[in-house]
């Protein structure tokens, strides 16, 4: 299983691990200990629009996964939080949305592409001041044959 890194300019790697909660806990201590000007993050993503291939850079991120419409929110938003429940990278116009499953059938929130992490790690980076760049590399295209081209894609 590859391990997911957070490289920081100087060429210092932290491991955040797998899902939101690792990304969270893991990426928040790199920042507590290097004290980085700058996070960068690369990361696998199943592609869902059309002509994303190889590796792009994200522009926004949003959280997939939470749903407390049964509770007047709008799915994606988290409730009482001061931040947006978009958070902008960079001008790039592609939209990744994390959650924590595997994605294999579009997700009802629309996004271009889909991982398990960037939402954590943009978020924890924001709330602690630290500018991130994020790169994912399209290792599948988020459908039925998504966990076998993942799997082939990191050899």
């Amino acid at each position: 299983m590859p391990k997911l890194l957070t490289v920081y300019p100087d060429g210092r790697r932290a491991i955040i691990g797998v899902g939101k909660i690792n990304a969270a806990y893991h990426t928040l201590k790199a920042i507590s200990e290097f004290k980085p000007r700058l996070l960068i993050n690369f990361g696998t993503a199943g592609g869902l629009s059309d002509g994303l291939d190889e590796l792009v850079e994200v522009g926004r991120v949003v959280q997939r996964d939470i749903d407390l419409r049964p509770m007047g929110f709008p799915l994606g938003t988290t409730p009482y939080d001061p931040l947006s429940d978009a958070l902008e990278l960079a001008g790039t116009g592609v939209i990744c949305g994390s959650g924590d499953d595997f994605v294999d059938s579009p997700p009802e929130l629309a996004c271009d592409i889909v991982d398990m992490e960037l939402y954590a790690i943009a978020k924890v980076a924001a709330r602690e001041g630290v500018p991130l760049r994020a790169f994912k590399y399209i290792s599948d295209r988020a459908d039925d044959s998504a966990p076998a081209d993942w799997k082939k894609s990191l050899t």
